[in-house]
């Protein structure tokens, strides 16, 4: 019962944070999903909140922040569908 409690509360404040996230709100999203890999690492939603922690970080022009978010997406999560997204993707503005 208390994992689908968290799993529950991890789901909602997804939500919110991808709320702020679609209106393009991207640091008001940054701080739900820091705040959501925090308390809830294990959560079944944390492959989308690391994807649109990543996108949030670059918006604002934090690249170090999204780096590492996206190395820590690739490294938890590599068979992820959020991970494979990153295979196509360069991974700065020179391609490489």
């Amino acid at each position: 019962m208390i994992r689908e409690a968290r799993q529950k509360l991890a789901a909602k404040q997804a939500r919110v944070g991808a709320w702020y996230y679609g209106l393009k709100l991207y640091e008001s999203s940054i701080i739900y999903f820091e705040s959501l890999v925090q308390e809830f690492p294990e959560a079944d939603v944390i492959p989308n909140v690391l994807y649109m922690l990543h996108d949030s970080y670059s918006q604002v022009g934090f690249r170090a922040e999204a780096d590492a978010v996206r190395d820590q997406l690739l490294a938890r999560y590599p068979d992820s569908p959020e991970a494979q997204t990153f295979d196509s993707e360069p991974t700065d503005a020179s391609g490489e």
